[in-house]
């Protein structure tokens, strides 16, 4: 920051020392959007363990592209989740999917995205409660199944 502001000593008044630090901050402006504007671009539900993981990143992601004006309209992010989540709860994205006829980007606000995710938040809590006890229960048959083997 030192480097970007300049020497202490270069700096006559608060003015200046303002416009130094504000030309400093937007120099990293276009930075910052690029790379959130990326990680929401190449954001999928395979890359995380859990689908409550996926989600709740996803919406922060969404949140902060939209604060610097990189992010997608509340409608478009709200389809992006769908497909990304149909794989693991493809009942429930089909019943939204049929909840989102009638809306596009003019008409569901971000506050619709934000009920949407802490919906699938919770469906997802469930989602993940039984997939970790399906996993579970495969995992003691096959120790059940390896014991028999081995005896």
């Amino acid at each position: 920051m030192q480097k970007a502001i300049g020497k202490v000593s270069e700096i006559d008044n608060a003015d200046e020392t303002y416009e130094h630090i504000h030309k400093a901050v937007l120099d990293e402006a276009p930075r910052k959007r690029k790379g959130v504007a990326s990680k929401l671009h190449n954001m999928r539900r395979i890359y995380y363990a859990s689908v409550s993981q996926y989600i709740e990143d996803f919406m922060k992601t969404c949140d902060l592209a939209h604060r610097l004006g990189c992010g997608y309209e509340p409608y478009f992010a709200a389809l992006v989740l769908l497909i990304n989540l149909r794989s693991d709860m493809p009942e429930w994205c089909d019943i939204i999917d049929q909840q989102l006829e009638g809306y596009d980007n003019l008409n569901y606000a971000a506050d619709h995205f934000h009920d949407l995710c802490k919906e699938a938040l919770e469906k997802a809590e469930t989602a993940d409660v039984s997939a970790l006890s399906e996993t579970s229960s495969r995992n003691r048959r096959k120790q059940v199944s390896n014991k028999k083997k081995a005896a």
